[in-house]
């Protein structure tokens, strides 16, 4: 098992991971939770003949945010997207912002994009865990 936190952020890549579901927890009085269950892509192979990505390793895993305020969910997965399919929800990519105020030590403001779909995930948390339960397992497109 492999954990990543916020301190990670520039050096983890989001790109075409699957989220298989999201989840809403609160742990405690204060801290909301919105946890997303991935396939998190650990490693894009390339084609030797035409430099293509053919193939690719992925993790399960968790990817949580914590005491998580000011969310906004917008998607829009009608326009142009007859055949699009609840299951294949992909990441395209996840944008982060530090931001301090003198009532909270230090948050950061969310925007999680979809691939292929109009609309984002947007909210404030104190951070995030990307927990990744195994070692990565080999697919190709």
């Amino acid at each position: 098992m492999k954990i990543y936190t916020e301190k990670h952020m520039n050096k983890l890549e989001f790109h075409e991971s699957l989220i298989r579901a999201i989840h809403f927890k609160r742990v405690g009085k204060f801290d909301n939770r919105i946890i997303f269950d991935i396939n998190y892509v650990l490693k894009w192979i390339k084609s030797k003949k035409n430099e293509q990505y053919i193939s690719f390793v992925k993790s399960l895993g968790k990817l949580e945010f914590h005491n998580v305020t000011d969310l906004d969910i917008s998607i829009k997965w009608y326009e142009n997207r007859i055949n699009y399919r609840l299951d294949d929800f992909r990441i395209d990519e996840i944008k982060s912002k530090l931001k301090k105020l003198p009532t909270r030590k230090k948050y950061f403001i969310y925007e999680i994009i979809p691939h292929d779909l109009n609309g984002s995930i947007r909210f404030s948390a104190d951070g995030f865990r990307l927990i990744l339960k195994k070692e990565g397992v080999k697919h190709s497109n």
